[in-house]
């Protein structure tokens, strides 16, 4: 069920903020193997959000949710039309 919310935040080239997308969502951890993995090649992910629709990103840096402000380590695309966007 996606019954979380945040917002995907679009930044200009000097790093300001240019508009905010707001988008329901599922939060998931990050399992014990992809936080090693990751960390093996210098990524040090936290937290992972679940979309229903990849439609719903176009590309943005950043994240937003519950007051704390992510950045957007990698997305991958599901079989089912979802979106993961892994965040630190």
């Amino acid at each position: 069920m996606y019954d979380d919310v945040i917002n995907l935040i679009a930044i200009d080239e000097r790093g300001n903020d240019v508009g905010k997308h707001e988008v329901f969502c599922r939060r998931e951890s990050i399992t014990r193997a992809e936080h090693y993995q990751a960390a093996a090649v210098g990524l040090h992910p936290s937290v992972q959000f679940r979309l229903a629709d990849w439609r719903d990103y176009d590309g943005q840096r950043f994240v937003e949710h519950e007051g704390k402000r992510y950045i957007v380590e990698r997305t991958y695309e599901t079989r089912d039309g979802g979106l993961e966007i892994v965040v630190r």
